[in-house]
């Protein structure tokens, strides 16, 4: 039997193919969204339809009664205007019990929809904007409020009633984003207007972060960032506000630029500088804040640094596991390439060059005496070992210790090429530091 399908745009014919085809279930797959609200018979020997039926249970949405409600399970915080919104919902016509349009079967995954954008018909978002967070309700839609008196061929009939059962999941309060203000560039910089603007956004940063979209997260912190450095505020409690949301936005910040997807170490400490400057009080008791400093750090082979910044972070949050756990992971990493480092630079000891001679490319001579100079085989297991880990670990940069003869730069080359990795030179204070890119 034929499935569902996406229906929930009344343009129908602007839809992509893909939208368009339908796909097909197994009766087990569609079996518990069967309604037989669609096919009821008129207990009391009338002519009534099973809509007509169901709507004498209804209350009126709309003025003119063509949207009707019908709560099948109470809900509790009523919905924000303009919210982002978590549903799962069955779209039925009229004498079929089985749903065209189901997002239960679409994905296991609640259906996110952004309200006034009109990307719905309209008595679609009608309906959920009368919710509440964890509400289920039965809504009636009259075809002047869904697919018009053309309908959907072949899927909705035309002047199609619909009925559709909603369930309200979860709802993001980021309308401010969204609403159309002609206001003035004096008016827009007030506080209290720009602090409720940035709070949508943070709002909004939290939900595509939870939901692993770390790149959209990062663009919404940053847009509510602008929103409150740039804001004019006229006494401490406004001040108060500003640097406490900030902060919050530093730390998010700094945790999106660890993520693997983007890790970004650099700007992470840039985020812990600026949270500093912007709260320092609240910054020097945030455990999040150090926990990332230090992950940060421990990147950049920053490892002095990256130490005292887990230790401050155990300080504040002393039964937390993944700082003990970072922490062991540090000593580990610092070991290996404190080896790494001592035997690569007793060949260097007598032979660092001038920054002239240093940025000077070997000549052909050079690169040909390569082959005769020995390399420890300590010094090449280690370079493997500390290679492997750097392509096991998340990070996608690792800096080699400065003062390699030629001959070991062209071990860890060669490590690294087996690993598919880049090589990347760069004069930092007048000595030659060599990069490992993925």
């Amino acid at each position: 039997m034929a499935g569902t399908e996406f229906t929930l745009n009344a343009n129908e014919e602007e839809d992509s193919e893909e939208c368009r085809m339908e796909k097909c279930f197994e009766y087990n797959e569609f079996a518990p969204y069967i309604n037989l609200d669609c096919i009821q018979v008129d207990s009391q020997g009338g002519n009534k339809s099973p809509f007509e039926i169901l709507s004498q249970q209804m209350t009126n949405v709309t003025d003119d009664g063509k949207v009707k409600k019908k709560i099948l399970r109470q809900g509790t915080v009523q919905l924000p205007p303009n919210a982002a919104v978590y549903i799962q919902y069955n779209s039925y016509l009229e004498l079929e019990e089985v749903p065209f349009d189901s997002s239960y079967l679409r994905s296991k995954h609640p259906f996110r929809l952004q309200l006034g954008l009109q990307v719905v018909y309209e008595g679609f978002e009608l309906s959920i904007c009368t919710m509440k967070k964890g509400e289920k309700s039965q809504f009636l839609i009259d075809h002047t409020y869904a697919f018009g008196k053309m309908g959907a061929p072949p899927r909705i009939p035309p002047c199609a009633t619909i009925l559709v059962e909603i369930e309200l999941i979860n709802f993001v309060d980021c309308g401010n984003v969204y609403v159309d203000e002609n206001l003035s560039i004096n008016e827009k910089s007030k506080f209290e207007h720009a602090y409720s603007k940035a709070k949508s956004y943070h709002a909004l940063g939290n939900d595509y972060f939870s939901n692993k979209n770390f790149n959209a997260a990062v663009e919404n912190y940053k847009k509510a960032e602008r929103l409150l450095i740039n804001c004019k505020m006229s006494s401490d409690d406004e001040e108060n506000r500003q640097s406490h949301l900030l902060l919050k936005l530093y730390v998010n910040l700094m945790v999106c630029y660890n993520t693997p997807k983007i890790n970004i170490p650099e700007k992470v400490c840039i985020c812990a500088r600026e949270a500093f400057q912007s709260a320092p009080k609240e910054a020097s008791k945030n455990a999040k804040l150090f926990f990332n400093l230090g992950k940060a750090q421990m990147s950049l082979q920053e490892f002095n640094k990256a130490t005292k910044s887990f230790k401050k972070a155990l300080g504040l949050a002393p039964n937390c596991k993944e700082i003990n756990d970072s922490l062991l992971i540090l000593e580990e990493k610092q070991k290996k390439y404190y080896q790494f480092e001592k035997i690569s630079y007793k060949k260097a000891l007598g032979l660092e060059k001038s920054v002239e001679n240093t940025e000077k490319e070997p000549d052909k001579k050079e690169m040909c005496e390569v082959k005769d100079e020995s390399v420890e085989p300590e010094f090449e297991n280690l370079t493997r070992e500390v290679v492997k880990d750097f392509v096991r670990g998340p990070h996608s940069k690792m800096t080699l210790p400065s003062g390699l003869t030629y001959a070991e730069r062209a071990v860890c080359e060669s490590v690294a090429a087996e690993h598919g990795l880049s090589v990347q030179d760069e004069i930092v204070g007048g000595i030659q530091a060599l990069h490992l890119l993925k």
